[in-house]
């Protein structure tokens, strides 16, 4: 996530699974993976003001979120303030990038472990990565592009530690049959997932991690998503 985005399509969408999700009384944390160094290109443009039809999938949303833009107060920090998202708490820290890269990855396990005692009990706890889950071609933390993604153990600590975990991902360019595959590559063996995707705009996923106790909750969650525009695959 980056400041610039804030109000976008892609978060309209999370805020509406994030809304979906807290009706069912589990308690949320949202992991922001804030990126502060913001790149020079058009990312961030696509406002709701540019899809006015996505108004019916959450009308209180989809006016709080064109004030926002309206604005010009495009923060995390904003959009926070606005409690748009009832009993959720925030991991808002930025993620560290050392000049020294020998550094960067005891770096990146600081600001994780930082997250985990931040959002300490919460039930669902959701990564919002600039483009979602790692790919192989980014070979560890001490890379500046890890910055843009979370790593398979952070994912999976947080869940060993009771939560389940839903992660944004970005489509990349790659056919949808290998791309279904690399988000099936986190956790393989685990019972309870399912990908929901959301195609407004720039096409992402949302990858949902499961734990027993709360797949009733969470799948009705993902059906009445399904019937709000969202697809699965």
């Amino acid at each position: 996530m980056q400041n610039r985005y804030a109000g976008h399509l892609g978060d309209f969408s999370k805020l509406v699974l994030l809304r979906g999700i807290s009706k069912t009384g589990l308690s949320l944390g949202l992991n922001w993976y804030l990126n502060p160094y913001e790149e020079e290109n058009g990312d961030g443009k696509h406002t709701l003001d540019n899809f006015p039809d996505c108004e019916r999938y959450d009308p209180e949303l989809f006016s709080r979120l064109l004030a926002l833009t309206g604005s010009g107060k495009r923060t995390v920090a904003e959009l926070e303030s606005l409690r748009l998202v009832p009993n959720c708490s925030y991991f808002s820290d930025n993620l560290p990038l050392p000049a020294d890269i020998q550094a960067r990855p005891a770096a990146r396990t600081q600001w994780f472990e930082n997250s985990l005692k931040s959002l300490n009990g919460a039930e669902v706890v959701f990564f919002d990565p600039d483009n979602g889950i790692v790919p192989t071609s980014v070979k560890s933390a001490r890379s500046r592009k890890a910055l843009k993604y979370a790593m398979p153990e952070e994912i999976e600590t947080t869940f060993k530690n009771g939560s389940s975990v839903v992660i944004y991902n970005h489509h990349d360019r790659k056919p949808i049959d290998l791309y279904k595959l690399r988000l099936q590559s986190v956790m393989p063996a685990l019972p309870h997932r399912r990908i929901l995707h959301w195609t407004r705009g720039s096409p992402r996923s949302y990858l949902w991690l499961l734990q027993p106790e709360h797949t009733p909750a969470l799948t009705e969650v993902i059906y009445n998503l399904k019937e709000r525009g969202f697809g699965e695959i």
